[in-house]
């Protein structure tokens, strides 16, 4: 299959389940700001990513090692799956059994079951990816996005159990998922000590392995702010800077969608001849720049009718922080997609080393600043950290793109936004509700060849 067609292909089947898990997501930070107060959205949202943090150590990136070679070899698949699934499952027990014993906090027992049920679903979901089954995979999460609603009903609204119930509730969800990926695959069958293979095991871990420091680096880069800001400036302002996040990840939703197909094409192109690949790459990210460029204009237009008629008025504080939160996004996400490449050359190094950059920068800046400035420290520190990675990778990978062409669009897709965005905070509802349209059809026409490539998709499909 031409890989333009795969990569498309791809982005739509995998993003029906993904588009449907991150919109619930969305959706429900409105009710959890009324839920919770902004005290205790920020205790959840801290503990939350901590969970990230954690993860990754439980499995020891194991996953994407069944994900990478599970793509070459899908008939190994299940002894790759096998094989990994009793240690992590024994990993998450040691640390449930230790964390939840010796740990004493409020909320340790909802933290610790939340975490290692995640660690099962992530390796779970991971495997399907690796058999190319696409279709299961994002039935897995529009299932596990149900669940999460049900149990967060039930745990926050109807009983009232505040953080522990939404830590029980996405705890329950991943279990429920990932037994319902086992079952149905059927992966229970079969053991035997031929099942097991510790020459296999070796192979993968010193595949996964190399990815752990990069996984715990992004971490520190994507969630550290949490840490600094309950620290510095308290839990309150802790969950209005949570609350501020979310608006970017509506870019962050399509473009996890996109980067799922993403890195898989990337894979399977790297065999390709060096101006295949080198058009084909280009080419997407000509298309990817202009996407998220014009879909930051959209976020950061709908921001005000957001923070006013969907968010609590306590959270009102974070609206101006957002435009740089969305910045920040963008650059995480076109790091990522020449991380996608990276990865595809079995470049883990590269990828490790700009994370770890990153991460330092970040941290720095974060306790720089954070005294002189308060909450804008951690968005702008964020900012920098997510363009030096996008900058070191893009110079690795000279080769393949004209790094002086790509930077300078950069800078001048910096400054507009910037300008955009002073304009749109600052202007009255009329102006704001007419900037808003003009950004949806600058989205659209920017957009156009995606938005009637989807449109007869779906109309083929239906």
């Amino acid at each position: 299959m031409d890989r333009k067609k795969e990569l498309f292909k791809n982005t739509i089947i995998i993003g029906i389940g993904n588009i449907f898990t991150k919109a619930i997501s969305f959706l429900l930070v409105p009710l959890f700001t009324i839920w919770l107060t902004p005290s205790q959205y920020g205790d959840y949202d801290l503990l939350f990513s901590y969970v990230s943090l954690i993860v990754p150590i439980l499995t020891l990136q194991l996953e994407q090692a069944v994900l990478r070679y599970t793509l070459d070899d899908k008939v190994k698949g299940d002894v790759y799956f096998r094989t990994c699934i009793l240690f992590v499952l024994m990993n998450s027990i040691i640390f449930s059994i230790i964390f939840g014993t010796l740990v004493d906090f409020q909320y340790h027992l909802s933290f610790t079951f939340c975490t290692a049920m995640f660690a099962l679903q992530v390796y779970s979901t991971e495997y399907l990816r690796g058999r190319n089954e696409l279709k299961s995979y994002s039935i897995a999460n529009i299932f596990c996005g149900i669940a999460t609603i049900v149990f967060s009903f039930v745990l926050v609204y109807r009983l009232r159990l505040g953080v522990d119930g939404l830590l029980y509730a996405f705890g329950l969800a991943y279990l429920t998922t990932a037994l319902t990926i086992i079952f149905s695959k059927k992966l229970y069958l079969n053991y035997n000590n031929k099942t097991i293979d510790f020459d296999v095991f070796k192979m993968l871990l010193l595949y996964s392995l190399p990815l752990l420091p990069n996984a715990i680096s992004w971490w520190v880069t994507n969630v550290s702010d949490r840490t600094i800001i309950k620290i510095f400036l308290g839990s309150s302002m802790n969950g209005i800077y949570a609350v501020s996040t979310k608006i970017p990840t509506l870019i962050a939703v399509f473009y996890s969608i996109f980067n799922l197909a993403w890195q898989q094409s990337a894979i399977t192109s790297a065999k390709d001849h060096i101006e295949k690949r080198r058009e084909f790459y280009n080419s997407t990210f000509r298309q990817l720049f202009l996407f998220l460029f014009s879909s930051a204009l959209c976020i950061v237009a709908i921001t005000p009718f957001l923070y006013k008629y969907f968010l609590g008025h306590e959270y009102i504080g974070g609206i101006y922080i957002v435009p740089i939160l969305i910045l920040a996004t963008v650059f995480l996400n076109l790091a990522q997609y020449f991380g996608g490449i990276l990865l595809g050359n079995m470049d883990s190094k590269t990828n490790g080393l700009t994370t770890v950059v990153g991460a330092v920068a970040n941290l720095l800046l974060n306790f720089l600043l954070i005294k002189f400035i308060g909450i804008y420290a951690a968005a702008i520190s964020t900012m920098i950290s997510y363009i030096i990675m996008f900058v070191m990778r893009l110079k690795k990978l000279d080769s393949l793109f004209n790094v002086k062409r790509i930077i300078l669009f950069s800078i001048i897709g910096i400054i507009a936004l910037s300008s955009f965005s002073i304009v749109i905070l600052y202007s009255n509802l009329t102006v704001q509700i007419l900037i808003l349209l003009v950004t949806i059809f600058i989205f659209l026409y920017s957009n156009k060849n995606i938005v009637l490539s989807v449109i007869n998709n779906l109309k083929g499909r239906i």
